[in-house]
């Protein structure tokens, strides 16, 4: 059989009589982005070979099986194509995921299926809620997606040219089924574009962790641009900027630039957040790839007073899509200075990175951080979030969204 299935898919085995049960088992898969195979979806137009193969088949593709043990399935001795379908799943290296009923315990360890694939050493999870069992489930399949996306992985210890990059965030894309660049709508007319940072593997990575022999990041979304003052008040409600809407929004403290990614997490569902020195460095280094840092036009200073402020939105400061990473504003991350390093004050110092236009231009790198008050502001000092991929899930709701 040669076709192309739907990645990530959850296999729900469960014994007849438990129909209801295993539709509202798949419904809460399905709510969280979780592709839940089980049986009522297709079957029922196919013949008993083709259901046979059908099932061979989709056991194969799936990252995890859920069995759900109920009395019904207890009273019929484990159903004979249960048995058969958690002996491939063993024989697969499936993780098996048992939802046992709530007046079932350990006794649920010691009946037939247990029993049945000892021999094989499955790994099972033993599990009453339901939720407990999606959270456990995501969690299990996003780490095998990113296991699988390491081949894809972009090495960028040596030069890679544009147009390999290009080609690997598209290829990332598409085997994770997530558009490149989308522009999601934050209400009030505010609208945000965000660019995949695909998976890498940073051998010169600086900041936090550098003392990894090589940092492998996990794909992730980050903002085209700065926050504008218009993105801002739009998302906060806060009417019309007095000053130009398309300037970088600055003085802010950290917190209050976490709390706008909140906001923006709320209305759109999508993991808003600060990025790391690392994540931040990733999405620097795949979108300057071939631009030389001393070729790549910077808003720096270029004589005693700071360059004058630019539309965060300029598309002559844009390098491969990715505007303003250098110059302009130094960019909150979400990560503090080590303790110690300035002192044991109460202060909390936090980095960030980029550049801004009252700096000279040999010090807007992608390599250079800096540390600030994280409750201070400051008129050099801006920020653009990410959001996060849960990694086989929610596709479709991106898709949704793409601009």
């Amino acid at each position: 059989m040669s076709r192309r299935a739907p990645r990530f898919c959850v296999f729900l085995s469960y014994a007849k009589g438990d129909e209801a049960l295993a539709k509202q088992v798949a419904a809460a898969f399905d709510a969280q982005g979780l592709i839940c195979w089980w049986d009522r979806r297709m079957l029922h137009q196919m013949n008993k070979e083709r259901w046979t193969e059908e099932i061979a088949f989709q056991l194969e593709q799936v990252s995890a099986v859920v069995l759900l043990v109920t009395q019904k399935l207890i009273d019929k001795g484990g159903e004979s194509y249960c048995r058969e379908e958690l002996e491939r799943a063993a024989a697969l290296g499936k993780w098996v995921f048992v939802i046992l009923e709530p007046d079932f315990d350990d006794i649920g360890r010691e009946t037939y299926w247990h029993s049945y694939l000892a021999g094989k050493k499955p790994q099972i999870d033993y599990l009453h809620e339901l939720s407990d069992v999606v959270d456990k489930v995501g969690d299990h399949v996003s780490s095998r997606a990113a296991l699988a996306l390491a081949p894809l992985a972009i090495d960028l210890q040596g030069a890679v040219a544009p147009a390999a990059i290009r080609m690997a965030i598209q290829r990332q894309a598409q085997y994770l089924d997530v558009p490149s660049s989308l522009t999601v709508a934050l209400g009030s007319a505010a609208q945000m574009q965000f660019l995949l940072v695909p998976s890498i593997v940073d051998h010169t990575a600086c900041g936090h962790g550098a003392d990894d022999e090589e940092a492998r990041s996990a794909p992730f979304f980050v903002a085209a641009h700065l926050v504008s003052q218009g993105v801002w008040n739009g998302v906060l409600g806060l009417g019309p900027p007095r000053t130009a809407p398309n300037l970088a929004q600055t003085r802010i403290t950290r917190d209050e630039a976490m709390s706008f990614c909140g906001a923006v997490k709320r209305a759109t569902g999508l993991d808003v957040v600060l990025p790391t020195t690392r994540q931040w460095t990733s999405a620097a280094r795949v979108y300057m790839a071939g631009h030389g840092t001393r070729t790549v036009r910077r808003n720096v200073r270029t004589g005693a007073a700071p360059a004058p402020a630019i539309a965060v939105h300029d598309a002559r400061f844009a390098a491969n899509g990715l505007v303003h990473v250098l110059g302009e504003c130094w960019e909150w991350t979400a990560d503090n200075l080590a303790p110690g390093r300035l002192g044991d004050g109460p202060a909390r110092f936090g980095i960030v990175r980029g550049g801004s236009r009252a700096v000279i231009a040999e010090e807007a790198t992608i390599e250079t951080e800096r540390w600030f008050d994280v409750a201070g502001r400051d008129d050099h000092v801006g920020f653009r979030p990410i959001f996060r991929i849960a990694v086989g899930r929610a596709s479709a709701a991106l898709n949704s969204l793409a601009g």
